[in-house]
């Protein structure tokens, strides 16, 4: 690892990092927008685009830099950046989740059923996570998944800069490293990792590698705000009330959520609202005292958050996590279940947050909060959820007052609001067909439960110009609405 210094943060011919003041008219403004940036993808990071255009055209300069969600895939991690994040956690943290295998010594990841550990210890072995996370409600698309508070923190570390990785990444060597098992079809096929897997890794995260230094130089120079979408936890991240209910049922599932969204806390959303941060005894405070290094292993922030505020689900409270989710015999079939019946932000944190005339903003920017707000109407996997309860839409985009209405709003809305017909309406039918299909269809935009959707429709039609900015879908294309009701609808 090498020391950084001012270099790695500076534009060409400038000795410090600089940002381009907001313009005092609409028209000149300058916004990039992206989501899905996907540690292991096998092209080039899009983002170094955005340093060449600050390079090499000035005048296209961002103003801001909006990313919508997925900065991270905890459930996508390579063998290769399992490797080297457990020599981070070593290194950097001491917290320790799993814990040994001698009575006393267990900790919440403790007992991991069918997952492969390491001899002698209670670590899993890596590319070895895959069942056990399925069986506390993630969902996972590789063989490893991000469980631990140092996985979470140190992910963060090294998506955003090539400081920690090692160069050259680590070869194929299992006798080396004695973490990694061959697959073995007849036994178990989703566990380990061959060497033509780990050579493919490698060479997609030497890609992501070589575009870090460009990336940083972005950040650095922009004013840049974000949102998460569902991989800062794990991939459809509280979908319905079934998923809901595997993982907050579930004390591994629930912690692993927890250090999710405490890492998320801390390296997204603490630039989004710094001064949230600064106010005493707000719940970001509180949490951030929570996060505190005490340099104990056997002290994760949600024991100290316990200690601190004499409530062992403190911490949980603060982030926004559900103690639990009510069976089917005790939910409430007229009125469903809000994730979160309260978004006071005296008492806990809310990650939406709008921008606007008093921020110097020549229009009002709304971020929402699309995951942990969220309506459940009923408990099977056709009870399509709406994605933010409508009372919680209500705080997080107030209707208009006065003449608020004719300023220009941008909204950013993780998932698409206005989807694209032809997949919402036929391709994915089709693929609730097959077997497991109804997890695989996702509903994730807004038009998979109409109530909350029309909710949102109104909201949108009381401002004058409203640009909707969404990513989660992988594919791009625009969409102008028109939007008109008969005389005493509702919504």
């Amino acid at each position: 690892a090498r020391r950084p210094n001012w270099a790695d943060f500076t534009l060409p011919g400038e000795l410090l990092p600089t940002f381009m003041g907001l313009p005092g008219s609409l028209d000149d403004i300058i916004l990039f927008h992206g989501s899905c940036r996907r540690a292991k993808g096998d092209r080039r990071d899009g983002l170094a685009e955005g340093y060449r255009r600050m390079v090499h055209e000035p005048a296209q300069r961002p103003h801001l830099l909006i990313l919508s969600g997925d900065q991270i895939y905890a459930d996508e991690v390579s063998s290769t950046h399992m490797l080297v994040l457990r020599g981070i956690a070593d290194d950097l943290f001491g917290i320790d989740e799993f814990g040994g295998i001698q009575p006393g010594t267990e900790k919440v990841f403790n007992g991991l059923g069918n997952c492969p550990v390491i001899p002698g210890t209670g670590t899993p072995k890596i590319a070895g996570r895959s069942e056990r996370s399925l069986e506390i409600g993630m969902t996972v698309a590789e063989k490893d998944h991000l469980w631990t508070l140092a996985e979470f923190y140190g992910t963060y570390l090294t998506v955003w800069s090539d400081v920690l990785w090692p160069d050259p990444l680590p070869a194929w060597d299992p006798s080396e490293t004695g973490l990694v098992r061959h697959k073995d079809p007849a036994a178990s096929p989703s566990y380990g990792a061959d060497e033509h897997d780990w050579n493919m890794e490698n060479f997609k995260l030497d890609n992501l590698v070589d575009t870090m230094p460009q990336v940083r130089k972005l950040l650095a120079n922009t004013p840049t705000l974000m949102v998460f979408d569902d991989h800062e936890a794990t991939d459809d991240w509280n979908l319905d009330y079934l998923v809901s209910k595997g993982v907050y049922n579930n004390p591994q599932g629930s912690r692993v959520i927890t250090n999710a969204l405490l890492a998320y806390l801390l390296f997204q959303h603490w630039g989004n609202r710094p001064d949230r941060f600064q106010q005493a005894n707000s719940p970001e405070a509180k949490a951030l005292a929570a996060a505190t290094w005490q340099n104990d292993p056997d002290f994760h922030p949600v024991d100290r958050a316990a200690a601190l505020f004499n409530d062992p689900l403190a911490l949980g409270s603060l982030l926004g996590v559900p103690p639990s989710v009510p069976s089917e015999a005790n939910f409430d079939q007229v009125n469903g279940f809000d994730l979160r019946s309260n978004l006071d932000p005296a008492v806990t944190i809310r990650y939406d947050f709008r921008l606007g005339a008093a921020d110097g903003y020549p229009f009002n920017l709304v971020i929402l909060d699309e995951r942990t707000a969220r309506h459940m109407p009923g408990t099977t996997r056709q009870d399509r959820p709406g994605r933010v309860a409508n009372w919680a839409l209500d705080l997080m985009w107030p209707a208009p007052q006065g003449n608020e209405a004719d300023t220009p709003t941008v909204l950013i809305a993780p998932a698409p609001v206005l989807g694209l017909h032809v997949i919402e309406h036929i391709l994915q039918p089709i693929f609730a067909l097959q077997e497991g299909g109804e997890r695989k269809r996702e509903y994730e935009g807004w038009s998979g439960h109409t109530p909350t959707f029309e909710y949102l429709l109104e909201r949108i039609s009381q401002w004058r110009r409203v640009v909707i900015l969404s990513g989660d879908v992988h594919f791009g294309y625009t969409h102008t609405l028109t939007y008109s009701k008969p005389a005493g609808a509702s919504p």
